[in-house]
Formats: structure tokens, C-alpha cells, sequence
């Protein structure tokens, strides 16, 4: 198995964080593009910050990364006007929503196939 390096995930977070693009992409028409932009710095964004115990080893020994994602996710997550932080409430109302989509084709698939799954 790959293992993470942390060099790599530093220099890919400086490089999304120092990236003009990150300032366009609310210009992208693409909606699902957009959202799975969203979702995967949302996603290292909480586990870096958020004490994932599997990056938690990792972010305690190179505490760039976790500044790093914090830098991001302020410049995506924080709404302006006193709006406040919405990263983990965006974040865990799209996991909600692509569970819901993965359990109605779970049982539309199970429906289908019961009499072969007896």
C-alpha cells in the first residue's frame, strides 16, 4: 500500500492555497465539479484539523499541514459578514446527502435482485 507522505500533502496544500483558481472556482458552471472540489478539501481540511485518528500522528509532527488547512478552509468555509465557519456543517450535510444516494441504490439493487440474493 501507498503510504502518505507528508512532504507531498504540504506541497499539494501550498500549491491549492497559492493557486489564483482557488479564488475562481465560484466562477465554475459546473455544479458537480464545483462540489467535488468542495468536498475533498472540506474532507483533508476536517481530518487534518479535526483530529482524524488516523492523521492525527501525522499533524502533530508537521504542524504546516495543519496550518495549511486552516488557510484553506478559511478562504472556503468562512462567510463573510459575521457569517461565521461553515465547514463542518457544509461537510456533514454533503456526507448526508451521498449516504442517502448510496443507501437508495443499496435497496433499489436489493429490490432487483432478491429472488437471486435468497
Amino acid at each position: 500500500p501507498a503510504q502518505l507522505r507528508p512532504q507531498h500533502l504540504g506541497e499539494l496544500l501550498r500549491k491549492m492555497e497559492s493557486s489564483p483558481q482557488l479564488r475562481w472556482y465560484r466562477q465554475c458552471p459546473d455544479m458537480r465539479v464545483k462540489s467535488k472540489f468542495l468536498l475533498a478539501i472540506a474532507s483533508v481540511t476536517r481530518a487534518l484539523t479535526g483530529g482524524c485518528s488516523l492523521l492525527k500522528p501525522l499533524a502533530a509532527s508537521h504542524p504546516s499541514l495543519t496550518s495549511l488547512a486552516k488557510k484553506l478552509s478559511s478562504k472556503l468555509f468562512v462567510l463573510p459578514g459575521g457569517l461565521g465557519d461553515i465547514l463542518e456543517t457544509w461537510h456533514e450535510g454533503r456526507l448526508a446527502v451521498y449516504n442517502a444516494t448510496l443507501s437508495m441504490a443499496a435497496e433499489r439493487a436489493a429490490d432487483k435482485l432478491k429472488d437471486e440474493l435468497q
